[in-house]
């Protein structure tokens, strides 16, 4: 019998505040361009111009928002990261090692790739000490590194502090 056991994915204190920061200025930067562009008559250029940023802000928070972890997903068998646009599966018997990161191990941390805050902290980063990993977090507190057999190491952040130890009693039941 599959038994899902949800956990949540709460942002921690810069995300939120990256997030209501993004949003007020970007709708700000909204309505400027709105405005321009209803005053910019038959001047074809300012018409470019505000329509690329007004696409480009629109843009950046739907993607932002498609590919945000929402909460994680403890089956059977596997863990879901839930995102908008389509869970990332990890499958336990495939997990070498689960652990949390000291935050020593982040030093020098660089993203690749991806979103440093706004919803949270997803894509491809990259530590001195930890190597190339694939975040899907929303936490910093509360960072887990999940290597698997495959050779991925992807970054969690479930609110739970006993998710890890969960996953290695349910692994060792395997």
């Amino acid at each position: 019998m599959q038994v899902d056991i949800i956990y949540a994915a709460s942002l921690d204190a810069t995300a939120k505040a990256l997030t209501i920061v993004s949003t007020v200025f970007s709708t700000i930067g909204a309505f400027v361009c709105i405005r321009a562009l209803r005053i910019a008559g038959k001047d074809l250029l300012t018409k470019v111009i505000y329509s690329g940023v007004l696409i480009m802000l629109i843009g950046v928070f739907v993607v932002s928002y498609l590919y945000h972890p929402s909460k994680y997903i403890l089956g059977n068998f596997d863990i879901a990261i839930s995102r908008p646009v389509g869970d990332i599966t990890i499958h336990v018997p495939d997990i070498l090692e689960i652990r949390a990161i000291k935050e020593t191990e982040l030093e020098g941390t660089i993203r690749v790739f991806g979103d440093g805050g706004l919803l949270g902290y997803f894509g491809h980063y990259h530590s001195p000490s930890l190597g190339d990993m694939q975040w899907y977090a929303t936490n910093k507190n509360n960072l887990l590194i999940i290597r698997t057999r495959q050779g991925d190491a992807i970054v969690i952040s479930p609110d739970d502090k006993d998710f890890a130890a969960r996953i290695l009693a349910k692994k060792a039941d395997l």
